[in-house]
């Protein structure tokens, strides 16, 4: 279970990995899309009750109204008062959702949320939870209303921000607070997505009765890329309006050894940060041990517990004895606390120079797998 209160590198790091694990389980995007909600359901929760944090946690993808199912066309038309004219229209599906209430885990019973239209800007402006996931995202509401097929390469290689409501009470951005917030004891949100090869953008929203810091929030963007490796094999058809063929097996593996090295990228980038947020508490504790080092303090503090220990010798008191050993605890321990830290910083520098090896070993094995098909014509002999 992963404390949302205190989230680490090594915990973005655990879940990464397990995300991109349920890949090999799943037989397609909606098996997939199921299986990480139900991760990310089951998995966030207080360490210290051992009780889940998540309340809601959902799963959407944008799909062209042309490729929904008949049901979710009619739940379109509805909100709409009528048929599209645009049958290239996007709009924003659920597919998977896992949460508290019995109805909160499948997608039929969802009223409201199981289909949005995204028709314009101005109707997505009337969903101002939706609106405002983008524009804190940064991913830019005409990349989801039209994605361009010439920018998908710029758009796949960028890092989108996260969505973070710290405190979900009286918060604007979550409009259902008598309905949903308020009686489930909702204290903050958090989401996080991407754009696919394909134009398709992905977004996973969590709602958590645990408050999310900000800390936490920018190590869950970095998941996004898991997620987004994950998904990469179940996705085919392109959703441009100008060019729908099916995605090649060749630009799938550029994708994937473009998410790899941004996944190397942001493991190098998050390691120096929280170097440098741990530097202060390390560097105080390292100060100390040095200055408990220096020949004067030890000789300093020998001498005190020697002079006690002397009035000992004088009087026959034995609360001169506890004074005479407090000095010599106080050089021990400082030493020994020293040490401490030093072995748990030893620790931690060689499981992030694990992660690195591993990401980079598996990004050079895609590379040069994508290299022998550029050589080969047939790129069935690889598969």
């Amino acid at each position: 279970m992963f404390d949302l209160t205190n989230f680490s590198l090594q915990d973005m790091s655990e879940v990464g990995d397990a995300l991109q694990q349920l890949e090999l389980k799943a037989k397609n995007i909606d098996e997939l899309s199921n299986m990480i909600v139900r991760y990310f359901f089951d998995n966030l929760g207080d360490t210290q009750t051992g009780e889940e944090s998540s309340v809601l946690v959902r799963f959407f993808m944008t799909y062209p109204y042309s490729s929904l199912d008949t049901e979710s066309q009619q739940s379109a038309d509805k909100m709409l008062d009528n048929k599209p004219d645009d049958q290239d229209m996007k709009c924003l599906k659920l597919l998977a959702t896992a949460g508290v209430e019995p109805k909160w885990n499948s997608t039929m019973h969802s009223k409201g949320h199981r289909v949005l239209p995204l028709q314009n800007e101005d109707m997505l402006k009337k969903n101002i939870m939706v609106h405002q996931f983008i524009d804190q995202m940064g991913i830019g509401i005409s990349n989801v209303l039209n994605p361009d097929p010439k920018l998908s390469s710029e758009l796949e290689g960028k890092f989108f921000n996260v969505y973070h409501v710290p405190d979900a009470i009286g918060s604007p951005y979550i409009p259902a607070q008598k309905e949903f917030v308020v009686p489930f004891g909702i204290k903050s949100a958090i989401g996080f997505g991407g754009m696919l090869p394909t134009g398709n953008l992905f977004s996973l929203l969590i709602f958590s009765k645990t408050k999310i810091p900000r800390e936490t929030a920018n190590l869950f963007k970095n998941l996004a890329l898991n997620v987004r490796m994950a998904l990469l094999p179940f996705v085919n058809e392109k959703i441009f309006v100008i060019d729908k063929d099916e995605i090649t097996e060749e630009e799938r593996l550029r994708s994937l050894i473009a998410t790899q090295r941004n996944l190397l990228e942001v493991y190098k980038t998050t390691t120096e940060n929280t170097k440098r947020s741990e530097s202060v508490s390390f560097n105080i504790a390292n100060v100390i041990g040095k200055f408990t080092k220096k020949v004067w303090l030890s000789a300093c503090l020998i001498f005190i517990s020697v002079f006690f220990l002397f009035v000992h010798w004088l009087t026959h008191n034995e609360f001169t004895l506890h004074l005479a050993a407090i000095p010599i605890e106080i050089l021990f321990g400082a030493l020994l606390i020293e040490k401490i830290l030093e072995r748990k910083r030893k620790t931690e520098q060689s499981k992030r120079l694990m992660h690195f090896r591993c990401y980079l070993f598996r990004s050079r094995l895609r590379s040069i797998f994508l290299a022998n098909i550029r050589v080969c014509p047939c790129v069935s002999c690889f598969l």
